[in-house]
């Protein structure tokens, strides 16, 4: 079922579509340049998030003659509420009844793009249906391992429970929002704003509710994305997003998508021939291994290629330890070289 859009102003011009995915279930989907010849593009919003993260995608995706569709994923935006289905096989589940709905199966498969929780959405729709997509993009998702950042449950609930934001001043918060963002477009500033419910009293309230924000969190925490790359039939982008002002979780982050390229590959080696080996030059060795950047090796590849390292970095040394697990603090053993690691 189909409409004209009746929400704010902000935003490019999109069809709404009521979907339903389970009995009483409707989900809230906006879609545009549905004729158009192009391959097709489904968009997946992030964990509190909404369909309206996408615009600016959304507009530039319908633009450029790709049929393009963002859906508010259950609990979230317009869509419905229900008290139970946050579980990662009734959400790719919703997903297909959209994707069928649209009419994108078969020759007509799209790519699919989710990001944070979204992503890790959309990397188990493939897994779980291998037919249903052509491609995926992650963007700052699709990696997510709470159980490796956190020691255990209730330290995760703890640190991610969301704020309390339910009777904020809505004005207030949207200064709040153009201050701290200031280089976002507006479309950005709208989309985070579409989070919220505005009440009569001029105060804002999540869409979704913090019962369900934690149900989901839950089942995010128990989520194996490593687990489920093997079975990936398509073509994975990443992309993950950098965050200067958190170095920490920024290094969790890089060692999730680090991870996830070795299962996913087995290594940058794997997939070449043996008997190709032998022409492999140096400098293309060195690219694969991504030890030069700039043009010039890295720290690392001196560390770890070059002939007496020492030369070039005084104190340089490599330790080489086996953790025990996947914790950084416990090892078995480890070994210091302080000369050449390969002769």
């Amino acid at each position: 079922m189909t409409a004209p859009s009746v929400g704010d102003s902000h935003g490019p011009p999109a069809e709404v579509r009521r979907v339903v995915v389970a009995p009483d279930v409707q989900l809230h989907v906006l879609t545009g340049a549905l004729d158009t010849p192009g391959v097709p593009v489904l968009l997946v919003h992030g964990l509190a998030s909404n369909a309206r993260l996408w615009d600016g995608v959304a507009e530039r995706l319908a633009t450029t003659g790709h049929p393009v569709a963002s859906v508010d994923q259950r609990g979230h935006g317009r869509s419905d509420k229900p008290n139970d289905g946050y579980d990662f096989a009734t959400l790719t589940d919703d997903l297909l009844a959209v994707l069928a709905d649209l009419g994108w199966q078969g020759d007509r498969r799209p790519w699919v793009a989710g990001q944070s929780w979204g992503a890790n959405v959309v990397l188990e729709l493939a897994a779980r249906h291998p037919e249903a997509t052509l491609g995926l993009v992650l963007v700052d998702g699709g990696t997510i391992e709470l159980a490796s950042r956190f020691a255990d449950w209730p330290t995760c609930e703890a640190a991610l429970a969301p704020p309390p934001l339910t009777g904020t001043p809505a004005a207030g918060f949207e200064r709040l929002i153009r201050t701290h963002h200031s280089d976002w477009p507006e479309s950005g500033i709208a989309g985070t704003l579409a989070n919220f419910e505005m009440l009569a009293d001029g105060t804002i309230r999540p869409w979704l509710s913090r019962e369900h924000h934690m149900t989901i969190l839950h089942h995010l925490w128990e989520h194996r994305p490593s687990a489920r790359y093997p079975l990936i039939g398509v073509p994975v982008l990443l992309l993950p997003a950098e965050d200067a002002g958190n170095q920490r979780w920024m290094a969790g982050k890089r060692d999730e998508v680090r991870q996830i390229w070795l299962t996913a590959s087995g290594g940058p080696f794997l997939k070449t021939p043996k008997s190709e080996f032998a022409s492999i030059t140096v400098q293309q060795a060195l690219n694969q291994l991504d030890l030069i950047r700039n043009g010039q090796l890295t720290v690392a590849a001196l560390l770890l290629f070059g002939q007496r390292p020492q030369h070039f970095l005084v104190q340089g040394y490599v330790r080489c330890a086996r953790f025990k697990g996947n914790s950084e603090v416990e090892f078995l053993d480890m070994k210091v070289i302080e000369g050449d690691i390969v002769a």
